[in-house]
């Protein structure tokens, strides 16, 4: 049975949270709210890490670069909870719907459906399959979304020569608020422990929630569309 490590060994120091919303230590330093955040996501990855181990099948090498990459991915693109990018398998047969959203220039982080087909999770925008959650993601992924786990559209990859099919690159969002979620339900909240951040030799420790909103993960300032001759994503 899947159980998080315990991520703390010092029991953190409570910030006080004044009328701006800023963070500070009891001796009165603030604390970046960017900090605060990067914290929280990093302490999600270690817990997703955990969950992706116990329930597929990928090599541990594999899993810490794909953690380290959402980290990367979440922080740069002001993610208030863990996001994790991927791609859809199955898409060959799925050129049609994919040249849909190509034409209609669906905007990136439109959410997308998932569907428990049975044998896997299929990914629609609107009435149509655009393909499916990777089989090696399903371990982690379908447990997790009861508990809000989403799906968002990121990107058409490919272009319209060299009988190059087009892909699709997409982000799990709200990954660390789902996985809190499931800990919480299983009654293994207590385990995740306080956030705790250093902010100097005397003073660290700050103590907030898993950092989850109902934003969605904000838009870099560039999108790549299908036909600019670059595959685009992570591959995995």
């Amino acid at each position: 049975m899947y159980t998080t490590p315990n991520l703390l060994t010092t029991p953190a120091t409570l910030t006080l949270v004044r009328d701006d919303g800023a963070h500070y230590t009891a001796s009165g330093m603030r604390v970046p709210p960017e900090d605060i955040r990067s914290r929280e996501i990093t302490e999600q990855a270690v817990r997703w890490l955990a969950l992706a181990e116990d329930r597929t099948r990928m090599r541990r090498p594999t899993l810490v670069a794909k953690a380290l990459s959402a980290v990367a991915f979440s922080v740069r693109h002001g993610a208030r909870s863990l996001a994790v990018p991927s791609k859809l398998s199955g898409t060959s047969g799925r050129q049609r719907a994919l040249w849909t959203m190509v034409r209609e220039h669906v905007s990136p982080w439109t959410e997308l459906s998932l569907d428990d087909t049975g044998g896997g999770l299929a990914v629609r925008y609107g009435d149509d399959v655009l393909g499916e959650v990777q089989p090696k993601h399903l371990g982690w992924a379908r447990p997790l979304v009861p508990f809000g786990l989403k799906l968002y559209f990121c990107r058409v990859t490919g272009h319209d020569y060299d009988a190059y099919t087009l892909g699709c690159n997409v982000v799990f969002g709200y990954v660390g608020q789902a996985l809190d979620r499931l800990l919480d339900a299983l009654g293994e909240g207590a385990l995740r422990g306080p956030v705790r951040l250093a902010v100097s030799a005397g003073d660290s420790g700050v103590t907030s929630g898993d950092g989850a909103s109902t934003e969605a993960v904000p838009a870099p300032s560039e999108a790549t569309p299908a036909g600019a001759g670059s595959r685009g994503g992570d591959g995995a």
